[in-house]
């Protein structure tokens, strides 16, 4: 190969790895932001749970019943 080619060649393979590097690290940000997600939406449930049974405490409720989890089964796919 002469100089010119070379050149050429490193500065496409310089491009190409930066480009390799930049998805990774993007594909990486994405897995995070995924499961931060999920420990978020698992955090809310358990949060909704919670405050469910501090009402049903104070409303003397002893048991959940089917319409409460129609009505949260309704807000967690919403």
């Amino acid at each position: 190969m002469d100089n010119d080619t070379l050149d050429a060649y490193n500065d496409v393979k310089d491009l190409a790895e930066q480009a390799i590097e930049k998805s990774i690290v993007s594909l990486k940000k994405m897995k995070v932001l995924k499961a931060s997600k999920g420990l978020v939406i698992d955090n809310a449930q358990e949060k909704i749970e919670q405050n469910l049974r501090v009402l049903q405490t104070k409303l003397g409720a002893s048991q959940e019943s089917n319409s409460d989890a129609s009505l949260y089964s309704a807000l967690k796919k919403a």
